[in-house]
This record gives C-alpha cells, structure tokens and sequence, in this order.
C-alpha cells in the first residue's frame, strides 16, 4: 500500500513539473506579467536624526513576498536630478541617509520591484520630504518691535547709556542644526546688509552696539537648512524687527502764536535728551522750505522776526486786505541723523489803511492813514517819491500812529507818497505838488457847453453846444457874455441844430460858427447883429479866422479842409484829406496861430500843418495810428501844438514845439480839452472831473481842481483859458464858471489819473 502512495506521489510531482510551460502569460494576475501591479510600500516618512542623520521608514504590503527588493532615491533639490541612494533587500523597511546633502526642498522616493527573467516590474512610487519644523517657533526680541508681535518691548540699553543693542532669542522644533545669518539695515526693507553668520544650531543672537540717535533701524535674522540653500537664497524661517527711533523720539509741533506780521512764536515738544541741536525750517510754501535757525538742545520755542510772512512785491496795493500764510517745521539733529516734526501752519489776515491827503498849506503836508481791523500790523512805513516810480522808505510809524506831517519838502518837486506795513501794501496814492489855487470869479447859465471861444482882448466869451452834446435847455443856441460886466451880451438861434464850430474876432465886431447837421456855415456882425456872409450843404465841424478879419478856414465831415474868402463863394484853396480813417464822423478842429502864417488840422489818422494859401508845411505830428478826433491847438505865442490821438480806447494828449516837433511831453488818460495861457508858461489840462495846470518850463503839475465835488456829477464838457491874463472858463452841465489863477501857492493834490511823461 505504502509503495503505491509513493509511486503516485511520483507520477503527481511529475506532472506538475510540467505545469508552467503550459501556464497563460496573459493572465494580468500572472505575477510575473509585465503589467502585473505590484503594491507599493504601505508608508513612507522621515525623520531627522542627530548630526545631520535623516532616517527614513516604511511598511510592507500583504504581498510582500511577490517583491523581490527595493529602490531608494532622492533629489536634493526642487529642480535637481535624482540620486539612487541603494537597492535594498525586500525585507528591510529603514534606511538612514548620512551623505548630509541636504536642502530644505530635499525629496525622497521609493518603490517595490520584482525582477523576472524578462523585466523588471515597479510598484506606484512614494515621496516623502523633510519635516524642519517651524525654526523660529518661540522668539523674543528686546530694543526692538518685531513684526510677527503686536506688542512693543520696552528700550533697553548697554552698560553705555548711549548706546543701544538688539537681542534676538529662539527656538527650534527639530534638532536640525539650522545655520542662521544675521543683517541690518538703515534704509528699508530691500536694503539689508550681513553683519554675522551664526554657528549652525545657535539660537540666540545679541547685535553690536548702536548709538542712540535718529536713525531707524531694522534687523532680520534668517534661517537657512544648508550652505546649498544659502547659495541659492532659499529661507527656511526669518525674524525681523524694528527700531522706530523717529517714531519714539521726533519732536511733535505745538500750534504757532502769531503775534503780528513780524513776529511768529513756535514751539514744539522735545521728545529727546540726547539731541544735538534744533533746526528751524520755514517756507513761503508747503513744499519748498529752508533753515533760518539753529538753537540749542532742550529748547523748544523760538520767535521768527525775519520776515515770517512773505512781503508783497512792488508798493503799489493791489488787493484791501491779504491772507498771509508760512509753513514751519522744526527739525531735531544728533550728529548726522535728524528727526522733523509735521509741517504746521502760520496764517494771518492784513488790512492796510488808505493814505490819504488830509491837510496842506504853503510850507507842509499832513496826510493821514485809517488803520482796519483786525490789523495784525505791526509797523507802517511811509514811502516817497519824485518820480513816480522809485518809491524808497521814508519815515517809520509804531501801528497805533495814523498821520504824519512832512515839512521836509522842496517846492520845485513832485511829491507821490505811499504806505506800508511790514508785509502789505497799503492804498491811496497822494500826489502833492506846490501849486497855484484857484479862486471862483463868476457863472454863466449856458450848460453842457462843447465849445468856447475867448476874445483876443479878454472882452467876450462865447458858447456852443455841438452834434455830440448832451440835451439841455440851450441846446441849438450860441451865446455871447461880455465879460466886463459878466452879463450876457446876445443869445441866438441861427440854425435850430447844434453849434460845432465857433469863433470871434472881438477887433472887427465878427462871430463865425458852423453846423454839422445843418450843414452850413456863417459869419456875422455881433454888433450890427447882421449875417455878413454863409455858404450851405457843407458838413462843418469848425470854423476859425484868419488874423485879418477878411477870411475864415473850416473843416468838413470827410476831412475836406477850406479857406473862405468874404468877397466870394468859391472856396480860395481847398485840400481833401486822403489819410487812413478820414471817411470816419468824428470831430475835425482847425487851429491859427496868432500871426496868422500857419493853420493846424486834424484829419482823420493825424494832424497836419498848412500855410494861410494852404500849402502843407512839412511836419511830423508823431501819430502812428488811430485818429487825432477831438481837437487841435496853437498855442497862444505860437511856441506849442497840443493834439490828441485816440485808439482802441486809449487816448494819447501829446505837446510838441511847434518850432521843431519835438515831443515836450505826453499825457496819458482822458483828456477832453488842453489850452495854453496868454505867455505859454502854462498849460491847462482838462478832464472829465478835474483841471490841472502844468507848468511848461518844469513840466510839472502846478495846479489842481476838482468840479464834480461842488458842481455837479456830470463831469467837464470843455474849457479855455484867457488871452491877456490868468483866469479861464470852464463849462459843465451846470453852467460856465469864470476862475482866476491866483499868486498864491500850496501844496495840494496833483493829477494822479494822468500819466505824463516824462514823469513829474
């Protein structure tokens, strides 16, 4: 029986023998297939061991006896190749890597493989890193405030009080000996600078000494796994810190105490002992400021009195009232660090008071200032000036003084005064000069008189009012007062339209006026009261005679320019004006020297100068441009011309020799008339409120008058002055006043409206 079972034990074992060479390979759960999935390990971790020992571990699967080893490999780096560290029986499951290359992005892998006679078949690899731990997981840090802790540790400082350290402490949750590297920086965060490497595992540091000044500073400690990461700038952990030096110790700036436009107090808050000094900056604006001080350490005040505030420019006025601000910070020093308060502001509002001419007489000159409140002022200076335009300081007030009489005066000058406080111009503009007064003779009815005319010998005045007058009662009317007994002589009626052109010839009993609008012109015996000659359909601006009686010259709309013999109505020359404008409708006038030989006409764009047989005398009338509108003038011994050019706006009043052209001077303004007394010393410059007399041999104003302040608001409409003496007449919507020039002078007002040049 025994036999039996051996022999077919035999007979099975051979059979089975024979199995594998009729075993299917396709068969997917065939171990030895090429794509039979082998397990991989069933764990993989690391561990840091001491002195830079990295162990790693793992388990097995069920299937482990279908494996027959294992791969271990690593890379030490994120973008490094991979080193095969060993094959490894597949009964291990540790391995410890002492090849100490290590970086902190370090990776290891590891896989299951079962060798076959025709290949190697792979499990699912596993990766594992290495868990470092926080290196920086308890710190603390003193003198300094870290950014990882809201809270701020207090200063603490070196057995030298005037120096500072910085102390770091740690710890490390593994036994990595992590190499750390300590910087500083004065200038930011992007601007570190290494000061120490630290003994890898070291877990304290302590900085060197700093002094205690104004300088910020910051201080970084860094951790790093290896030198490899240290060559490549890979961090594993990083402390940083702060010390906030202008944070703890700027001054702070208190609210300024402006006292008055000179005088500005600051003060701060010393928030320091150890500075140096304090700088004082100011500016005129926010962004742009300057040192003006240096004080010692532990002050804080200082009093500006250089100008705190910014003086106006020039010293004319400008604006009633100014609002003045300067910008102060002050700045703490300790040997070159510094530390500056916010920029504050200073402000202050000035009123400057109005000058003004308040009293004068024959040897002095009192004029008076009105102080506004609030004024803030703290001084006032008085400038003067001969020429109008350099204005220097003449004498100084205390701010409760408000008049000052100058007695310091010469009476051939012009004398402009202004003021000022220390920062602010003030207003008014007094222009005083030694001058003649002016005493009322007489009145006369006639109103809004555009022109008058006086007889050679002082006897008669007569008056008219032209196309361009305003309405009155006598508007269409020309009237003759005998100034003898300052009664009126005749009034007529000749063409019921306005007058234009008047003149009289007092030796031969004529009157002569024209009409623009009626077109016509006449000459009549004011005695006989009898027309002694007329011409019609001439549009006649004005009108004048000839010396001898015998003629007249008029002036038409389109600047024709005639002469009129009595004894015939043809015209004995007649000159058509061809300059620019002359088609324009404004005035045309005609004036005759006293001997008669030269005739003044103003035509269009200028004015030209003719003979009595009207030829032209060459001449040049300094016009450039515009149109010589309102009138013309010989003076009275032939010695000067005075004419007007106006354009766009602006009228130009120009006196010139008549002799040479020479310019003698220009006056700039509105200025309605300008005549000249009986000896040409005198020139009489009238405008719409005022008359001015302006000496011809000094060129300055010798004489004023205001109308409108006791006659009337509707201003001056023309003037002229005597023949044989000085008196004048001027005409208003009131009436015609008779004034005298009298001998006695004062200082008083001078045409400040007026812009004569040269200046006076």
């Amino acid at each position: 029986m025994t036999k039996y079972f051996s022999f077919f034990a035999l007979l099975l074992l051979c059979s089975c023998a024979e199995a594998p060479t009729k075993f299917d390979r396709n068969n997917l759960n065939d171990p030895d297939n090429i794509e039979y999935e082998l397990a991989p390990p069933s764990a993989f971790d690391s561990e840091i061991l001491a002195d830079k020992l990295i162990k790693l571990s793992w388990g097995n699967s069920s299937e482990h006896d279908l494996a027959t080893a294992f791969i271990l490999s690593k890379t030490v780096g994120s973008n490094s190749d991979i080193i095969v560290l060993d094959t490894l029986d597949k009964s291990l499951n540790a391995y410890v890597d002492s090849s100490k290359l290590i970086t902190i992005n370090t990776m290891y892998h590891l896989e299951r493989i079962r060798s076959t006679k025709d290949s190697v078949i792979k499990s699912e690899t596993l990766h594992t890193d290495i868990d470092f731990g926080n290196p920086f997981s308890k710190y603390g840090v003193v003198c300094c405030k870290s950014y990882e802790d809201s809270e701020s540790t207090s200063l603490e400082t070196t057995p030298d009080p005037d120096s500072l350290k910085a102390y770091f402490t740690w710890d490390y949750e593994t036994d990595w000996p992590f190499i750390s590297i300590a910087y500083s920086s004065t200038e930011g965060i992007n601007h570190f600078e290494v000061i120490d490497t630290l003994l890898p595992g070291q877990k304290y540091y302590e900085s060197p000494d700093f002094d205690l000044d104004f300088q910020n500073r910051k201080f970084l400690i860094r951790s790093f796994v290896s030198e490899l990461d240290i060559e490549e700038n890979i961090v594993a952990d990083s402390i940083i810190a702060e010390y906030s030096a202008l944070e703890k110790f700027s001054p702070h700036m208190l609210e300024p105490d402006v006292r008055h436009e000179s005088k500005t107090v600051i003060t701060w808050e010393d928030n320091s002992d150890f500075e140096d000094s304090f700088e004082i900056l100011r500016g005129y604006n926010r962004n742009s400021q300057s040192v003006i001080a240096t004080v010692n350490p532990g002050i804080n005040t200082f009093t500006d009195t250089l100008q705190p505030f910014l003086p106006q420019a020039g010293t004319s006025g400008g604006v009633y009232y100014k609002d003045y601000r300067t910008f102060y910070s002050v700045r703490a020093i300790k040997d070159n660090t510094s530390a500056s308060t916010d920029t504050t502001q200073a402000e202050i509002r000035i009123y400057v008071a109005d000058l003004l001419l308040k009293d004068s007489d024959q040897n002095s000159i009192t004029l008076q200032w009105e102080p506004r409140e609030p004024s803030g002022i703290h001084s006032y200076t008085l400038l003067r000036s001969t020429d109008r335009d350099n204005f220097t300081p003449y004498k100084k007030f205390n701010s409760s003084q408000d008049t000052y009489t100058d007695t310091d005066l010469d009476t051939s000058e012009t004398y402009h005064y202004r003021i000022k406080s220390d920062i602010k111009n003030g207003f008014g503009n007094p222009i005083v000069s030694h001058s003649y007064e002016f005493e009322q003779l007489s009145t006369f009815d006639f109103e809004n008189a555009t022109v008058l005319e006086v007889s050679n010998n002082d006897n008669y005045l007569i008056a008219a009012s032209g196309y361009d007058a305003d309405p009155s009662s006598n508007a269409h009317e020309l009237v003759i007062y005998d100034l003898n007994s300052n009664s009126e002589f005749n009034r007529i009626n000749p063409f019921n339209s306005p007058i234009d052109g008047i003149d009289i010839l007092e030796e031969k009993n004529l009157i002569a006026y024209s009409t623009k609008e009626a077109k016509k012109f006449e000459v009549r015996d004011f005695i006989a009261d009898t027309t002694v000659f007329s011409i019609s359909e001439i549009e006649v601006h004005d009108i004048e005679f000839s010396p001898d009686g015998l003629s007249v010259y008029v002036v038409s709309e389109l600047s024709n320019f005639r002469k009129y013999s009595f004894d015939s109505t043809d015209p004995d020359f007649e000159v058509q004006s061809t300059d620019q404008f002359y088609t324009f409708p404004s005035k045309r006038r005609i004036s005759v020297s006293k001997t008669g030989d030269t005739v003044a006409v103003n035509m269009a764009s200028k004015y030209h100068l003719y003979t009595d047989q009207g030829e032209r005398i060459s001449f040049n009338s300094l016009s450039t441009q515009g149109n010589t509108s309102d009138w013309v003038n010989i003076s009275s011994k032939g010695d000067f011309i005075a004419s007007t050019r106006e354009y766009a706006n602006t009228t130009i009043t120009q006196v010139q020799s008549l002799e040479t052209g020479a310019e003698l001077f220009h006056l700039g303004g509105i200025v309605s008339a300008l005549d000249f007394n009986h000896n040409d010393q005198l020139a009489l410059v009238t405008t719409f409120e005022d008359v001015y007399l302006i000496d011809l041999n000094t060129l300055r104003p010798v004489g004023a008058y205001n109308f409108t302040d006791d006659r009337s608001d509707e201003g001056i409409t023309f003037s002229r002055m005597s023949n044989t003496d000085n008196t004048f007449f001027i005409a208003n919507s009131q009436g015609i006043q008779k004034m005298r020039i009298t001998s006695t002078r004062k200082w008083q007002p001078a045409p400040y409206q007026l812009s004569i040049s040269p200046y006076y």
